[in-house]
């Protein structure tokens, strides 16, 4: 009887033990990615180092590769990290009781607020892969940061969300049949063109206005017969 309530109470331990070193690994995880969003944020992928990030973070470099397996490895973790919260946001208005149109305005407006909080990382994954494409032109083999598999699979996620809606509304009769990842790309086209606009942006927009736009022309287009009669 002693022996058996001392090894119940040596697992017990053990098990406090192993879930307060999970609990200090998330801390720090979360620490690092908020840390390093923000440095990826102010200098762009190319010109942030780990020695950049250990010195911002007061971690030494052998310690963040306890957390990540490099840069590369860090700045994906930092997309997909924010791609879920949005995740969460998008699954949230694709199951509330709105009409298939009233879903889509809803997340063409958390769609912008997301890119418009992450901006500077979204611009630096953009930049870095357009001048990475440019640089393999004349340069065969040369690097860049390749999407990983999980990364696209959240990607693809947040696609399929906006995928059920627009199907929800061709059931309903509400949307065109047309195919529903045609429609869900041109969509994501549309918010990715308002955010990376470049030299030809002559505008500034707001998030909210940035969405009333998209979601009108998305939804009705520019032909006169199809404007709805209001526009909220």
């Amino acid at each position: 009887m002693v022996i058996s309530y001392f090894k119940r109470k040596k697992k017990k331990m053990k098990e406090l033990r192993e879930k307060r070193r999970e609990l200090h690994y998330q801390q720090n995880r979360n620490f690092i990615l908020e840390i390093a969003e923000d440095v990826f944020s102010r200098f762009g992928y190319s010109q942030t180092s780990m020695d950049l990030i250990a010195q911002e973070t007061q971690f030494s470099k052998a310690t963040l590769y306890r957390y990540f397996a490099g840069k590369q490895d860090l700045f994906f973790s930092v997309i997909q990290n924010s791609l879920g919260d949005l995740g969460v946001q998008l699954t949230a208005i694709q199951r509330k009781n709105f009409s298939p149109e009233e879903k889509i305005k809803k997340i063409v407006v958390a769609i912008f607020k997301f890119y418009h909080k992450k901006k500077n990382i979204g611009r630096a994954l953009f930049l870095e892969r357009m001048f990475a494409r440019k640089r393999q032109e004349v340069s065969p083999g040369g690097h860049h940061p390749q999407i990983p598999n999980n990364l696209r699979k959240k990607l693809l996620e947040l696609s399929e969300t906006i995928n059920e809606v627009i199907r929800e509304g061709i059931d309903q009769g509400v949307f065109a049949p047309v195919d529903p990842e045609d429609a869900s790309f041109i969509l994501g086209s549309l918010v990715r063109g308002f955010v990376f606009r470049g030299p030809l942006g002559r505008k500034e927009y707001s998030p909210h206005q940035a969405s009333e736009l998209v979601s009108r022309y998305f939804l009705y287009g520019i032909a006169r017969s199809n404007q709805p009669k209001k526009i909220s």
